[in-house]
């Protein structure tokens, strides 16, 4: 396997969210993470058929570097710098928890571990989007805030039929269901700063 290192490397990291820090997670100059985004943008079988043999053949971080990767990531990189000031208008700091009420326009691409970096020292966040078919609840710890997690969001996620892990989870609304979804996020903020 060594010569899968760096890929093997970086699929851990970003699985396992192994970063220094979310501004770590979420630095738009590495170009695996780059291609880390176009592939949960675009990973459908055809793409995947397509890249994974490349990886197989040529590091990883050239893959990342390829002109056709890289313009997929153009778009990518609009979309979340789009999504970061939606979240920098619509963030409320409440106790430990940070929460996002996107629901005031479809969300199209959304950038994980924006909410930590851009406040670093809570504890979780909840936010709340709106995409094409439903509402989306998402909760999550955040593991470089220095606060231990006392909750077991999983949980609270399936008290309103979603899932997830200890640490990271959502649940999902009929877009006919906009009031119930914005009582499940107050509650859950409510529930995460008790």
């Amino acid at each position: 396997m060594s010569p899968h290192e760096e890929l093997i490397a970086w699929a851990d990291r970003i699985d396992a969210a192994r970063f220094d820090s979310a501004e770590d997670a979420t630095r738009r100059d590495e170009p695996v993470l780059q291609l880390a985004a176009v592939i949960e943008h675009h990973g459908d079988g055809p793409f995947l058929n397509t890249h994974l043999p490349k990886l197989l053949d040529r590091p990883v971080s050239e893959v990342a570097r390829s002109p056709e990767i890289q313009s997929l990531w153009m778009p990518i990189a609009a979309s979340r710098d789009a999504f970061t000031r939606r979240v920098e208008t619509h963030a409320t700091r409440r106790g430990r928890v940070v929460h996002v009420d996107l629901t005031d326009a479809p969300l199209d691409v959304a950038a994980k571990f924006v909410t930590y970096a851009l406040y670093p020292d809570c504890t979780y966040s909840v936010s709340l989007s709106r995409n094409k078919q439903h509402y989306k609840l998402s909760i999550g710890y955040n593991p470089w805030s220095g606060h231990a997690r006392l909750h077991d969001i999983a949980s609270i996620c399936r008290l309103y039929g979603g899932g997830g892990h200890p640490a990271v989870g959502a649940c999902s609304f009929p877009l006919s269901a906009r009031e119930k979804a914005l009582a499940a996020a107050e509650t859950v903020v409510a529930e995460l700063n008790a």
